[in-house]
């Protein structure tokens, strides 16, 4: 029906725009999730709100946020998306970004997370050289409030070596603007993200090393199906898209 429920229990459901496809076969684990969604590579999107509402949650402290910020999701890209950087979550008028690129061929994606800082854009990548059509867990974190800080990208638990690009930080950091903010692509509908999409989460903290293994950890659950929301969000997700249960924190 175009709503997708949010599972942290603080009501921000997301809007489909143009409606991923619910596809209850191609899932990480039925421990995690039971269905995943099925982004087009076209004009498939998730509207979370305006960037205006996450600044207030994870944007600048004179808004209201936390200026930190951890990002999760379970993604099975089929290609790289629209211009070989799919969105998975993409904030503002691309303030903020997490997405797949190119790896060492076009059948392989690496991982990407950029910030617009003081009006530059500065990314950090993650070579991870992953499969196209496998299950992967990836996440971020990151300390906005200083721009020597850097994030850390994570894949399948294990946090990542990074590379820095673009603009090297200075200044302060702008936030997020009042553009929409969406899973699966960009504003105006750009970069959009062809494959599957489930158990997206935002927390404004940075979840520690064990807290992002216990979350991927899951995948190796026996499979089971419901869960209340204390089990669901045992670390106050600010949204969380997708999830059915995760794995109890230490395994």
């Amino acid at each position: 029906n175009g709503s997708l429920p949010d599972s942290s229990g603080k009501g921000r459901d997301g809007t489909a725009i143009y409606p991923p496809t619910y596809d209850s076969t191609n899932k990480p684990n039925n421990y995690i999730v039971e269905a995943s969604h099925d982004f087009d590579g076209f004009n498939d999107r998730v509207n979370i709100g305006t960037g205006d509402f996450w600044d207030s949650i994870i944007g600048k402290t004179t808004s209201g946020g936390t200026e930190r910020m951890t990002f999760s999701a379970w993604i099975r890209p089929r290609s790289l998306g629209e211009s070989s950087v799919g969105r998975i979550l993409d904030f503002g008028n691309t303030d903020m970004s997490f997405y797949i690129q190119s790896g060492t061929s076009s059948s392989k994606w690496d991982l990407r997370f950029f910030v617009n800082w003081n009006g530059d854009l500065v990314y950090w990548e993650a070579a991870v050289d992953a499969n196209m059509d496998e299950w992967a867990h990836v996440a971020v974190t990151y300390d906005a409030s200083a721009p020597t800080n850097n994030p850390v990208l994570y894949y399948n638990g294990v946090a990542q070596t990074i590379t820095e690009g673009g603009t090297t930080p200075t200044g302060a950091w702008l936030g997020i603007d009042g553009s929409n903010c969406f899973i699966g692509a960009a504003n105006a509908g750009l970069y959009t993200f062809d494959g599957q999409i489930t158990d997206v989460a935002i927390w404004n903290s940075i979840l520690t090393a064990g807290e992002i293994r216990a979350v991927y950890s899951a995948v190796v659950m026996p499979d089971k199906v419901g869960a209340d929301i204390a089990t669901l969000n045992p670390k106050n997700a600010m949204g969380r898209i997708g999830a059915l249960q995760t794995a109890p924190v230490g395994t």
